[in-house]
């Protein structure tokens, strides 16, 4: 059997911020399926009668916020890759690199 490698050209640099909103986006599409599994196992639960109605509802509701949250998330972050918006700076700056335990390096040209 021959093993099919796969081209890394084929997609963005995952360094880019096109690369990273896409792994941005990807975790939040998994976080919005773990969302709507907590609906389904609330759903179950409650028809079940294995947990108590006000347990199964708050599971419900928390699984629909989580999952709701998650995926209009992703859906922000694939829509800006696809209107060629940049994506927006993080605030505060670049923070200064830890160079040993409770130092900082803040210039980085050796100075």
């Amino acid at each position: 059997m021959e093993y099919q490698f796969t081209n890394p050209d084929l997609g963005p640099d995952p360094f880019s911020p096109e690369g990273q909103a896409l792994m941005k986006s990807g975790l939040w599409m998994r976080a919005g399926f773990v969302g709507a599994s907590v609906v389904a196992l609330g759903v179950i639960t409650l028809l079940t009668g294995d947990a108590r109605p006000v347990n199964a509802i708050a599971a419900i509701l928390a699984g629909v916020a989580l999952a709701v949250l998650a995926w209009r998330r992703s859906w922000v972050l694939l829509d800006r890759i696809d209107a060629g918006e940049p994506t927006p700076p993080k605030s505060g700056g670049a923070k200064p690199a830890l160079a040993a335990i409770g130092t900082y390096v803040t210039d980085y040209n050796g100075a």
